[in-house]
């Protein structure tokens, strides 16, 4: 299922996997994606819920996460921690353009650590707009399907997880 949502600061696509999985979650799957453009000025601020991913494609910007200051820019990505108070925001010169997902279920926190990336430790610098981008492509195309098996969001995460 395809949102897309406009505001004053970014648009936004967001593809939700509109399937049902099993009964009981699966240890890591991906639930939902998103691409956004900022228009410049783009803020946002709130306690993480979420194992939420982000993927810096262009522009620079700064996630602020439990008072810690990290630059995000092309390249970077970063991860807001459930129960960290968060603050991620552009520069209004050089708009961000990213991709995120939300890894979900009770191996999402060791996946991440995996990787080096902690709550202590949330972003980490690097190419992986380049490496992801074949696994996001996948998941639009996916979740843009009637019928998406419902082992796609679970292996896709573990992909994800293992690249």
């Amino acid at each position: 299922m395809l949102r897309d949502d406009l505001t004053a600061t970014y648009r936004q696509l967001t593809y939700i996997y509109a399937g049902a999985l099993t009964q009981d979650e699966p240890d890591l799957h991906i639930p939902v994606m998103g691409r956004l453009t900022s228009l410049g000025g783009f803020v946002q601020e709130y306690i993480a819920r979420h194992h939420a991913v982000h993927v810096i494609r262009g522009g620079n910007g700064f996630l602020v996460s439990n008072g810690v200051a990290f630059p995000a820019r092309a390249g970077t990505v970063f991860v807001l921690f459930p129960g960290c108070h968060v603050r991620y925001h552009d520069l209004p010169e050089s708009p961000w353009r990213y991709t995120y997902f939300v890894f979900s279920g009770k191996s999402a926190a060791w996946a991440l650590a995996q990787a080096g990336l902690t709550a202590e430790q949330p972003a980490l610098k690097g190419g992986y707009d380049s490496l992801l981008e074949l696994f996001f492509r996948e998941v639009e195309t996916e979740y843009g399907k009637d019928g998406c098996a419902p082992i796609f969001p679970v292996s896709m995460a573990w992909r994800i997880a293992q690249a």
